[in-house]
């Protein structure tokens, strides 16, 4: 008898429990922060480690899961990134401090990048070539509707119940997903061969990224002149040159570096870069806009960043079909240039905005991410054989986890920089301290340089030389 539902499918819906619990999570706590920051009277620099402290584990780990996937087996990797996440929600649940929090949420950014590190190569394994952009395009609906989701479930549960809630409702998913990778996903090749993991190279990129994201941070505590921020700087660059020597003369390293010498593996990494660098400046800074400036609750300020998931769900398929016909050299520039201009406008938004400014402006920036993510991803994807195309997967994860890291910390420091400099309120202090005008006067220097750094990111989409991806 012919089963009415193929294997792959269900082979699907289980790898699509690790990206959508992960990105239901980090859009949750994202509303979550400003509550938090209040119950511990945390500063603006300590509650974003909750944020970056999972995104920086997930940025370190993702090139070594990859490879990891590769020599020990992805199904049994999937099932302990599982334990991995689904153990962790508890310990963040149960955290008394911000300390605290940010300790499990690195141990929960282990899970989190062996999701995303290895799910496009389950599905490559287990689609035809003639589907597998099919199920990325579809495993990528079901990230924007993690995002989506997210959002406003966090501020209904962190307003009507507890922040807490948000990681404890992980644990059914997580069970889950475990129990049904063990039924549905393929079973993990048997070989003789041995595959050395590159341990030096993962080891250097982990120190290099971690040292610079913790410099980064604290700037606005140092000072950039101080010995420390200077010293962690040098110690961070040195760091990721001996990465870049390792990988060298390494062919079976964590990243092949012979992929950046083609101007497309280049051009479409970095502008992917510095596009979610800009996006996470806005996307970071705006719920404290919303609840400090426009008095939200948070389940009002959930509902208004989900606009930003609704507009990229509607454009995401159809730029997606559209770069199928005319390729990603005109779609891509396009869809950066027009987020550089929603972030000089943005800097429009004061005291007596209205939330539907807001999420109006979310829906728009949104729609315009949709328009670059889905054909630049797609010509990545498409520019390599099958052997490299999980490499590349890696790529474009890594890329986007650091521009997400490099936003939030960089939104962090304009915004410290500029209320320490216009007010001299000091080197530490809490959100609910800045006055509403003060606060709008740093959201907009943020957002001003963000618009700069989209712009950049559209120099990088337009640094190509072939004529059709």
């Amino acid at each position: 008898m012919k089963r009415l539902i193929h294997p792959k499918w269900f082979c699907f819906l289980t790898v699509a429990c690790g990206p959508m619990m992960a990105t239901m999570d980090s859009s949750a706590v994202n509303v979550s922060l400003p509550t938090i920051a209040r119950l511990y009277q945390a500063s603006l620099n300590d509650v974003e480690w909750v944020i970056v402290s999972y995104l920086l584990t997930m940025a370190a780990l993702l090139l070594p899961f990859g490879r990891l996937g590769d020599q020990w087996g992805r199904k049994k990797l999937f099932r302990v990134g599982m334990v991995f996440f689904t153990v962790s929600s508890i310990f963040c649940a149960l955290s008394l401090s911000v300390p605290q929090l940010v300790v499990s949420r690195i141990i929960q950014g282990i899970g989190g990048a062996i999701f995303i590190s290895i799910t496009p190569a389950i599905l490559v394994d287990s689609f035809p070539t003639s589907e597998r952009g099919k199920a990325i395009g579809l495993m990528g609906t079901i990230v924007s509707t993690g995002l989506m989701v997210g959002a406003p479930l966090g501020g209904f549960l962190t307003h009507y119940l507890s922040w807490r809630w948000i990681f404890l409702i992980n644990i059914p998913i997580g069970i889950l997903g475990y129990f049904l990778a063990g039924m549905n996903l393929p079973k993990d090749p048997v070989s003789d061969k041995k595959i050395r993991f590159d341990f030096p190279g993962a080891l250097s990129i982990v120190l290099a990224s971690s040292t610079f994201l913790f410099a980064l941070n604290k700037i606005s505590t140092w000072g950039m002149d101080s010995v420390w921020t200077l010293g962690l700087f040098c110690v961070s660059f040195l760091l990721f040159i001996q990465f870049l020597k390792i990988e060298h003369k390494n062919p079976l390293g964590v990243l092949d570096l012979n992929l950046f010498r083609r101007p497309l593996i280049l051009g479409g990494s970095f502008s992917l870069l510095f596009h979610f660098m800009a996006l996470f400046i806005l996307y970071f800074l705006t719920p404290f806009y919303l609840t400090e400036v426009l008095h939200l609750k948070p389940h009002e300020v959930g509902l208004t960043l989900m606009f930003f998931s609704i507009g990229f769900a509607m454009v995401t398929p159809i730029s997606g079909w559209l770069s199928d016909k005319v390729g990603s050299r005109i779609l891509s520039p396009v869809g950066l240039s027009l987020l550089a201009i929603l972030y000089f406008g943005a800097s429009t938004l004061n005291e007596r905005s209205q939330g539907w400014h807001v999420s109006l402006l979310l829906m728009l920036v949104g729609a315009c991410g949709g328009l670059f993510q889905a054909p630049n991803n797609s010509a990545l994807l498409g520019a390599v054989q099958r052997p490299h195309l999980g490499t590349v997967s890696s790529i474009i994860a890594t890329m986007r986890t650091f521009g997400i890291m490099m936003g939030v910390a960089f939104g962090t420091l304009l915004f410290s920089l500029y209320v320490q400099l216009t007010n001299g309120l000091g080197k530490h202090f809490t959100p609910q301290e800045v006055p509403a005008h003060l606060f709008v006067g740093g959201y907009h220097f943020a957002l001003l340089c963000a618009a700069a750094i989209a712009c950049i990111a559209v120099f990088f989409s337009l640094y190509r030389v072939r004529p059709e991806f």
